[in-house]
């Protein structure tokens, strides 16, 4: 069609279309008053009898579980409140519009019909959960969004159903299809339609811009963005499909489970206001079929709201217990249990509801289908029932002790798989005179199995992630433990080895060398023994990589001043280095100290330190790794390396000296080797040889210091 022929679509089609509803600008004034009282509605709606009458019919409606009929507009609108009443005023007037415009081409009309409800709903659930606008307008922008297709049902009776039908049997963009057909699409033709009736120009940019790409609407009014991410949610399913969550979380930046969450409530919204449409005056309303349930359409509306209003029973801290409830209030059926597949994926472990004989939870199935019968069902994704006597003849003894505990004509199975994961079987125990009637309801039993079975799943998850937040803690209450005995026995350890020194400078005939010995000794007892008090399973303390001690001991170099604060050390560190280091972290914790300060105490503003873990040397059939310390410092003064030549038996020696000797000595004692080179002019480079945990040795005597 050309673009002079969809220009006289759009002329001569809107102008044939009867008027808009008298109401319903006064309806949407009403809806945009915030101080609007019931008394305000009354008057608004008391305008048009049918609609009053159809409101009245609409709050007796078992749905909205009234105990006495309204018998005036008045207690209708009381009993129903203001935001119900809202909703029903404006969707049955914007029905009566449908229903006028669709003349022979009813058959169409449910179908246009429950679209522009679905996205009413959805819009209104959109705005309260977001506050990106008024919820009333939302509504309204959802229930108007599609009214184009009325001009394009009303003025192209032959062709237009052939576009719809096309676009419904494929993956086809209907506007597009339209547009390739009639020059024109129904979103144009309904903005232009809303601009003529005179409605707010946020309300005709609504309709106007829905289909327009996330990315261009994100600075637009929230009615646009609500409408443009309320039209696809009313469509995708049950779960929100890959263009809801692309639209939602770049508009709304809204998540799967807030979306679900929208979904959820506009589905049990839909539902109610489905049910109380249908209860108009007069024998044919006019969408009665639209949502009747003898619809396929309409079986999916209240499937969908059914399941979405299940999930507030389904979700809580014993699904079990919901499932039960819901399939009580739901089905009829008063007793169920659980089949739950078991943590090995090999049994299928028994729960039951709150009431019920605990006893039967020490029952377990095979998930095996020539081993259960009951298994069956979920092994090959089909429901089944044992009231026939084929099926009957088919249980095991395991399954016909469980059937035996349902006090029941037989079970009916269905089987639980959420996005096609086997979590388990719902077991129903059923009569002969229901079984015709609920295999009717199959598709809905099927997806209320799939819902509890998310409930499980969502359990399960819940439940590992407390266990594993209960072994975090327990690892970490072990790890601080292990930490406080470190704490305790390094400091012992680093005195028995600054006494160890003390004791090499005394002669032996000195009256305090026999004293310095005990206190010597008495220091490593008790570091033996603080050490011996952790778990005894554990093996003592935890090995810890050296590459996250060198780290640690950094950032307490750096913190302590050990290190000039006008130089940066550089840290090179192998990452392929993941052993554990000595059984006793704490000592090497301390070398590294002590050569850090004397190192950094003899640097200047230009100079540099670095530390590197550099890989492993073998040396007389012992493995170590290799820690290297260099500086581009002067080097170590004169008198400091003739006392470290003298060795730790020097009497007099420098603090420098002093350090220097006890972390030899420390390496010493936890069997590693230290080497020490300092020349004037060429800086300084130490090199430790560390043993790996399962290499050093109690009591070793390996390792010099040497000038």
């Amino acid at each position: 069609m050309t673009n002079g022929s969809a220009d006289a679509l759009r002329r001569a089609r809107l102008n044939e279309l009867p008027s808009p509803p008298d109401l319903l600008l006064p309806l949407l004034r009403l809806c945009g008053d915030d101080d609007a009282v019931p008394a305000d509605a009354c008057r608004t709606i008391g305008r048009d009898s049918v609609l009053s009458a159809r409101l009245l019919a609409a709050a007796s409606a078992p749905v909205f579980a009234r105990r006495l009929r309204p018998t005036s507009l008045d207690t209708a609108v009381h009993a129903l409140g203001m935001d119900t009443v809202q909703s029903l005023a404006l969707a049955a007037t914007v029905q009566q519009f449908f229903g006028a415009v669709a003349g022979r081409q009813h058959r169409w009309l449910p179908r246009v019909w429950e679209q522009a409800l679905a996205c009413a709903t959805v819009a209104r659930q959109l705005a309260e959960y977001t506050r990106s606008a008024r919820p009333a307008e939302a509504y309204l922008a959802g229930l108007l969004h599609n009214i184009g297709q009325l001009v394009l049902v009303y003025q192209l009776p032959d062709d237009y159903p052939e576009v719809l039908q096309t676009a419904s049997q494929g993956n086809h963009h209907l506007p597009a299809l339209e547009r390739e057909h009639f020059g024109i699409d129904h979103v144009e033709l309904g903005a232009e339609l809303l601009e003529r009736w005179g409605l707010p120009a946020l309300l005709v940019d609504a309709v106007r811009y829905q289909q327009e790409a996330p990315e261009t609407l994100a600075d637009t009014h929230g009615l646009v963005r609500t409408t443009a991410v309320a039209r696809p949610m009313a469509t995708c399913g049950h779960e929100p499909d890959a263009t809801v969550r692309h639209a939602a979380g770049h508009l709304f930046d809204l998540g799967p489970s807030a979306c679900l969450c929208v979904m959820a409530n506009a589905a049990a919204e839909r539902d109610r206001l489905s049910s109380a449409l249908d209860n108009g005056p007069g024998d044919d309303p006019p969408l009665a079929a639209a949502t009747g349930r003898d619809s396929a359409i309409g079986q999916e509306l209240r499937q969908t709201a059914l399941i979405g209003d299940a999930r507030r029973h389904l979700y809580g801290p014993n699904p079990v217990n919901g499932i039960a409830r819901y399939v009580a209030l739901l089905f009829g059926i008063n007793h169920l249990v659980c089949l739950q597949r078991g943590r090995n994926g090999e049994t299928l472990q028994v729960r039951v509801p709150r009431g019920a004989d605990q006893r039967l939870e020490e029952l377990e199935l095979p998930l095996d289908r020539d081993r259960s019968f009951l298994a069956r069902s979920l092994v090959d994704n089909h429901p089944i029932h044992t009231l026939d006597p084929e099926a009957r003849d088919a249980l095991t003894i395991a399954d016909r002790q469980l059937c035996s505990q349902m006090p029941s004509d037989g079970v009916l199975c269905l089987p639980m798989r959420p996005a096609g994961e086997a979590i388990g079987i719902l077991v129903l125990g059923i009569r002969y005179d229901q079984i015709s009637a609920l295999l009717d309801e199959s598709p809905l039993f099927l997806a209320f199995a799939s819902e509890a079975g998310r409930a499980l799943l969502v359990e399960e998850q819940r439940n590992r992630q407390r266990q594993e937040r209960h072994d975090d803690e327990a690892a970490n209450a072990t790890l601080h433990r292990e930490a406080l005995v470190q704490a305790a026995a390094d400091p012992l350890s680093i005195m028995q080895n600054y006494l160890s020194v003390l004791e090499t400078q005394l002669e032996p005939d000195h009256p305090a060398h026999a004293s310095v010995l005990s206190l010597s000794e008495e220091a490593g007892r008790l570091a033996a023994l603080l050490r011996g008090a952790d778990t005894p399973e554990r093996g003592g303390t935890r090995p810890q990589g050296i590459n996250d001690l060198i780290r640690a001991v950094m950032r307490l170099a750096e913190r302590a001043g050990a290190i000039p604060d006008t130089i940066r050390p550089e840290v090179s560190l192998d990452r392929s280095l993941d052993e554990p280091v000595m059984p006793v972290p704490g000592v090497l914790r301390q070398v590294l100290l002590n050569l850090l300060r004397t190192m950094g105490e003899h640097l200047r503003g230009s100079d540099t330190i670095s530390i590197r873990s550099s890989g492993f040397v073998h040396m007389a059939g012992e493995r170590y790794i290799e820690v290297l310390l260099e500086d581009t410092g002067p080097g170590f003064p004169e008198s400091l390396r003739q006392q470290l030549e003298s060795g730790p038996r020097q009497t007099t020696g420098s603090p420098e000296a002093e350090r220097l000797n006890v972390a030899g000595s420390l390496m010493r004692d936890a069997g590693g080797i230290m080497t020490c080179r300092s020349r004037p002019g060429e800086g300084t480079r130490i090199q430790l040889l560390i043993p790996t945990a399962d290499a050093a040795p109690e009591t070793t005597s390996r390792g010099s210091v040497a000038g």
